[in-house]
C-alpha cells in the first residue's frame, strides 16, 4: 500500500480505509454554564461511527501528587500530600487501579461530562454522546501494544516502555449533528464525587478580592514601572510577561554587537534590541517574564505608549534559549499589546485549597482488568 515514489507514504484509498480524521474537532465555549471550554463536532457522524483517534500514555497517579515542604522546629523536614496535580482532571482512570491514561491527541482533553443515565441527565441537562473504546484494527494499535493492557506489573508500563503505542477511539453513541457539543459520560464514581464537591465547597478567605491575570489585563492600560511598582504594586499572584522570540540566546546576542568591534565585553554589558513584530511574535512559546523599565508616550497618539523592558529566563528553557543572567537584555518600543499579566504558577482559582480533583472514569470492560490493583 506503499507510494512507489514515496517509500513510506500511504496511498489514499489506504488513509481512507485505515487511517482517523484528527481534525473531526474543534474548541468552542462549553453550552454547559462554567464549564469553560468544550469539544465539538465540525461534520455530522452516525451512530457507532469513530469520531477521533485519542492516543494515550500510562502513567502512575503516585507521579500526580503535590507535596509541600514543612520545617520542624527541630530543623527536620518532611513532605506534606497537598493534593493532585490539575491534570488529574484530564486522565482516564478506575477507582482500583493506581494507572491512570493521559491522552494527548488535539480538542478530546475538552470533551465535558454528560451523563448516560436519565435522572443524572434531566439535572444537568445533557446527554452523553461519546464514548471510549481499545480499537479493533491491528494497524492502529499492534499486537505488542495490546500485549502492554495484559501486563500486571504496572510498574513496567511507565518505567519500561519506550515508544508510544495505546490508543483509544471517540466513537458516537447516537447521530450527531454537524457543530453539536459532545459530551462523555465520566462514571458514577466521577459523578458522585462531583456532587460531594459542590455540596461541600466553599469560597476561601479574601476570594472575593481575587481576580485572574486576563482580568488585570484588561483593567490596566498603562503597565507599570518597577519603579511605580515600589508605591502601587500589582497583587501577590500577578506578574509581568513580554512576547519577544529568543530561538537561540547565543547568536542573538552575537547579532548585535557592533560590526568590527573585537573587544571582550565586560560582565556588567546590556544588550538593547529594538521591538519588532513578526507573524509568530505572539506565539505562547515567546512569552517571557520581563520587567517594565520605562514608559514613554507616542507622538500624536493620546494615551498611547511605548516600554523598556528586560526579558528574563522562564521555566522549562533549553539551555540555548536562556539569556545569560550577568548580562541585561533590554528590549525597547514594546507596545502594550505585547505585555501580558500572568499568574504566578500555582496561584490560579484551579489551584486553591480543596479545588477538585478527580480522573474521568473508564468503565470495566474498557480499562483493563490487570491493572486493577487497588481492593
Amino acid at each position: 500500500f506503499e507510494d512507489e515514489d514515496h517509500p513510506g507514504h500511504r496511498s489514499v484509498d489506504y488513509l481512507r480505509r485505515q487511517g482517523r480524521c484528527l481534525d473531526a474537532l474543534v474548541s468552542r465555549k462549553s453550552r454547559i454554564p462554567h464549564a469553560g471550554r468544550g469539544a465539538f463536532i465540525r461534520w455530522g457522524v452516525g451512530k457507532g461511527k469513530i469520531i477521533a483517534p485519542v492516543p494515550v500514555i500510562p502513567a502512575s497517579k503516585e507521579a500526580l501528587k503535590v507535596y509541600r515542604s514543612k520545617q520542624s522546629s527541630k530543623g527536620a523536614g518532611s513532605e506534606i500530600l497537598e493534593g493532585y496535580q490539575l491534570l488529574m482532571n484530564y486522565v482516564y482512570g478506575h477507582v482500583n487501579s493506581s494507572t491512570v491514561l493521559v491522552p494527548y491527541g488535539p480538542i478530546v482533553s475538552l470533551i465535558n461530562h454528560g451523563p448516560s443515565s436519565t435522572v443524572a441527565s434531566r439535572m444537568m441537562n445533557v446527554t452523553a454522546n461519546v464514548r471510549l473504546q481499545w480499537p479493533q484494527s491491528n494497524t492502529l494499535m499492534p499486537d505488542t501494544a495490546r500485549a502492554w493492557l495484559r501486563r500486571k506489573n504496572t510498574h513496567e508500563l511507565y518505567t519500561q516502555t519506550q515508544s508510544a503505542g495505546l490508543l483509544l477511539e471517540l466513537v458516537a453513541t447516537r447521530d450527531i449533528d454537524a457543530g453539536e457539543e459532545l459530551f462523555l459520560d465520566y462514571g458514577e464514581h466521577w459523578q458522585r464525587a462531583w456532587l460531594s464537591h459542590v455540596e461541600s465547597w466553599s469560597p476561601p478567605p479574601n476570594s472575593d478580592k481575587y481576580a485572574p491575570s486576563y482580568v488585570h489585563d484588561d483593567a490596566i492600560l498603562q503597565a507599570r514601572t518597577e519603579k511605580e511598582l515600589q508605591q502601587h504594586p500589582y497583587p501577590d499572584h500577578i506578574f509581568t510577561s513580554c512576547f519577544y522570540p529568543v530561538h537561540n540566546a547565543t547568536e542573538l546576542l552575537q547579532q548585535e554587537q557592533p560590526k568590527g568591534t573585537n573587544q571582550q565585553e565586560s560582565p556588567d554589558s546590556v544588550t538593547t534590541i529594538k521591538w519588532r513584530s513578526s507573524r509568530s511574535m505572539f506565539e505562547y512559546k515567546n512569552l517571557r517574564p520581563c520587567r517594565v523599565l520605562e514608559r514613554h508616550p507616542v507622538a500624536k497618539m493620546k494615551n498611547q505608549y511605548m516600554y523598556s523592558v528586560q526579558i528574563l529566563n522562564r521555566y522549562g528553557l533549553r539551555p540555548h534559549q536562556r539569556l545569560p543572567s550577568t548580562k541585561p537584555f533590554i528590549v525597547t518600543h514594546v507596545p502594550r499589546k505585547a505585555i501580558r499579566m500572568s499568574d504566578k504558577i500555582y496561584t490560579t482559582d484551579q489551584h486553591l485549597p480543596g479545588a477538585f480533583r478527580h480522573p474521568i472514569g473508564l468503565p470495566d470492560g474498557v480499562f483493563p482488568l490487570e491493572w486493577q490493583d487497588v481492593s
